[in-house]
C-alpha cells in the first residue's frame, strides 16, 4: 500500500481509495509541524508537488496534489490525488520521538521522510516564480539522508525535500505551485 500523506507516522491517519486506515502508535506528545504547516490556511487551499525518483536506468516523475478540506484545533484534513482521492488526517499533536522514530516522520508519495527536528540555516527556494525564505535541516533514516526546506508562507510548509541514498540523490520533491482562496 502507498502512504500518501504529509504528516507524522505516529499520529497520521491515511485512508486510501478503498477506505483502509493506517495509524501508528504514540508515546510522548509533541506539536506536529505538518499540522502547523496547514492550520493557518483556509479550506480550499491547494498545493501541487512534483516527485522525481531516480532509477538505475533513468528516472520517473509524478505529480502529487493536496487540497485542504477542513481545519480544526485538533487536526486538519486533506484530500490527496494519489492514491486517487485519498483522505489524509493530520493531527495537531504527535506521539513518539523525533528523527526517524515513529511519530516523527512523514510519508510523501512513495517517499518516507523522517522528521527534521532542528534546522541549520536559511535558503531561498523558488516556487511559481517567487522566492521564499526557507529554513532547512537534515534527518536520517537507515542509509537515507533527507534534507527538507520549509516556509510558513506556503501550504503544508514543505517547499522542497531531497533524499540521498548511497551518496546520490534518489528522490526529490518540489512544490511547483499553490493557491489560497480569498
Amino acid at each position: 500500500m502507498l502512504l500518501v500523506a504529509i504528516c507524522g507516522f505516529g499520529g497520521c491517519k491515511t485512508r486510501n481509495g478503498t477506505g483502509s486506515e493506517i495509524q501508528g502508535g504514540a508515546s510522548g506528545i509533541r506539536d506536529n509541524p505538518r499540522y502547523a504547516g496547514w492550520a493557518h490556511f483556509k479550506p480550499g487551499t491547494e498545493s501541487d508537488y512534483e516527485l522525481t525518483m531516480q532509477l538505475s536506468d533513468g528516472f520517473i516523475k509524478s505529480n502529487l496534489s493536496y487540497v485542504l478540506e477542513a481545519v480544526g484545533s485538533d487536526k486538519v484534513v486533506l484530500r490527496a490525488s494519489h492514491p486517487e482521492n485519498s483522505q489524509v488526517t493530520i493531527p495537531a499533536k504527535l506521539g513518539g520521538g523525533g528523527g526517524s522514530e515513529a511519530g516523527g516522520g512523514a510519508a510523501f508519495g512513495l517517499v518516507p521522510l523522517p522528521a527534521v527536528d532542528s534546522f541549520v540555516g536559511h535558503m531561498g527556494v523558488e516556487v511559481g516564480g517567487k522566492t521564499y525564505d526557507c529554513r532547512y535541516g537534515t534527518a536520517t533514516s537507515g542509509e537515507a539522508k533527507v534534507t527538507e526546506w520549509f516556509s510558513d508562507d506556503v501550504p503544508g510548509g514543505l517547499c522542497r525535500a531531497e533524499v540521498v541514498e548511497q551518496q546520490k540523490t534518489t528522490k526529490e520533491i518540489v512544490l511547483i505551485r499553490f493557491s489560497v482562496p480569498k
